[in-house]
Order: structure tokens, then C-alpha cells, then sequence
């Protein structure tokens, strides 16, 4: 028996449309699902960009203060979350954490010791995860100690001759729990007969001095 290839191979095409027609269709590899014109809107780009530095750091109050809650300041990418550090170079535990706008004012609380002398620093985070690199350190002094003072001219119990109203030296030494603090304000007050009169002076590091 003869068979007419023709006529076999209109067969098979006709087949092969049912099959096609009936399953909705085939899908080539690489193109675009049955429907899709290949338009499909692309996808969100991934935020890989860490933030800003944050910047201007300061502390309130400045220091030397008697002050075991200071709050740290500065500048940082909006709505980003900052991380502080107790040392120089954002290595350690984070000791506090707050919001740019707390950042900015009033300032993120951070705690001391009595009697010492921290530095902070901090980094910040964005909402896509991406940290900062460190900022430069800010110190604060923490100072609960009165400083001690004494007076060693005019010695002690001597009585001054001031009848003629004229000007006398005050001196004595000065001097601080924490080293390196200067500038402390010394106040005298004189009581005499005639009168009473007061002046101030600065302790530059261990004395002081000035006429009454």
C-alpha cells in the first residue's frame, strides 16, 4: 500500500494546531509568557549607598560638669537611626541610640562615670541597612569633685593695713581632681572694718592671684 506523503504531512500539521490551539499555546525558550509583549516593568533598584558620616558632634553641656547624663548632638542623614560608642573609633558596644531628629536637638543621652573623661563617637543607618563610616570623637568631662583652694599671702591670721583704701594681693593655690583642668574661677571676699569688698580670680592650673 502506497501511502501519500502529502497528504500525511497536511495530517500531522493539522494535529499538531489542534494540540497547539486546545493547551493555549507553547512557549519558545526565552520568550516572553503567553500574553506578555516582553514589557514587563523592571524591578526597584537595590539601595547599596551607605549614608553620610554624621558630623558636628558636640555635647550639652560642654564640660567639665558635674553631669552623669550629657546628651550627645550632631548632624545625620535624615531619618537614619545613629549608634554611639564610648571609645574613639566606633569599636566596642553601642551605649546609646536614637533618631536623626533627636540627634539634632535635644541630643541622644549618653551616661558617665563620676569623675572621668569619654570620648563618643557614632555611626548611622538607613532604612535599607547601610552603616556609615565612624565620625570623628567628641570628649566629654564628667567633674563631681570641688576643686580645693587656699590662700598663702597674706598668711594666714596676719592683719592687713588697708586704712589708706589701697589695693592688696590675694594668693594661694588651686587645684582639681581632674588633671589638665584650668581656668576655674576663684571668688574672694575681704569683710573689714570699713567695709567689705569682693574680686575674682583664675586658677591657672594650681594658682591663683589678684588685688582686693
Amino acid at each position: 500500500m502506497s501511502i501519500n506523503k502529502t497528504k500525511l504531512n497536511r495530517v500531522i500539521l493539522a494535529l499538531i494546531f489542534f494540540a497547539v490551539t486546545a493547551f493555549g499555546g507553547c512557549t519558545l525558550p526565552g520568550s516572553p509568557p503567553s500574553g506578555d509583549s516582553g514589557n514587563s516593568a523592571p524591578l526597584a533598584p537595590v539601595d547599596m549607598t551607605a549614608p553620610a558620616t554624621p558630623s558636628s558632634l558636640s555635647m550639652s553641656p560642654a564640660g567639665p560638669a558635674n553631669n552623669n547624663s550629657p546628651k550627645i548632638l550632631g548632624t545625620a542623614e535624615t531619618s537614619s537611626t545613629l549608634s554611639i560608642y564610648a571609645t574613639n573609633n566606633c569599636l566596642g558596644s553601642v551605649v546609646a541610640t536614637g533618631s536623626a531628629a533627636s540627634f539634632a536637638s535635644p541630643g541622644i543621652p549618653v551616661s558617665v562615670s563620676n569623675n572621668t573623661t569619654t570620648s563618643f563617637t557614632a555611626t548611622t543607618a538607613d532604612a535599607a541597612g547601610n552603616v556609615s563610616a565612624c565620625s570623628s570623637s567628641v570628649s566629654f568631662v564628667e567633674d563631681s569633685t570641688a576643686p580645693t583652694l587656699s590662700i598663702t599671702t597674706p598668711t594666714g591670721g596676719a592683719a592687713v593695713d588697708n586704712s589708706n583704701q589701697q589695693d592688696f594681693t590675694v594668693s594661694g593655690a588651686c587645684t582639681d581632681s581632674l588633671s589638665g583642668v584650668t581656668g576655674r574661677t576663684v571668688t574672694l571676699n575681704a569683710t573689714g572694718t570699713t567695709g567689705s569688698s569682693s574680686a575674682s580670680a583664675t586658677c591657672d592650673g594650681s594658682t591663683y592671684s589678684t588685688t582686693i
